[in-house]
């Protein structure tokens, strides 16, 4: 069927379609979630090893409070990842 301008005319998708879609949207982004999720997890673990060859002699707890401090103080990157200029939050100084 053809449109007032002359183009044919789309098909509307039905609901269950348009359920579908939305499920497959779903699953799509759980993937990527958890793929973000592992490469943090695998970040984690290589500063965790780059940290036991620079301090051998550092105990478990040792390591997981460095690593702990990495994460919340993230050198070089202390105002995010985000392109623009950094702000202060509120009740930092």
């Amino acid at each position: 069927m053809a449109s007032r301008d002359g183009s044919e005319a789309r098909p509307r998708p039905s609901a269950a379609g348009i359920i579908r879609g939305m499920e497959r949207s779903r699953e799509r982004m759980a993937e990527r979630l958890r793929t973000a999720f592992e490469l943090f997890e695998a970040g984690v673990e290589m500063k965790r090893q780059s940290l036991r060859r620079r301090f051998p002699d550092a105990s478990d707890e040792e390591i997981s409070a460095k690593i702990g401090e990495w994460l919340r103080e993230r050198p070089g990157a202390e105002y995010g990842d985000a392109v623009g200029r950094g702000r202060r939050m509120d009740g930092e100084t």
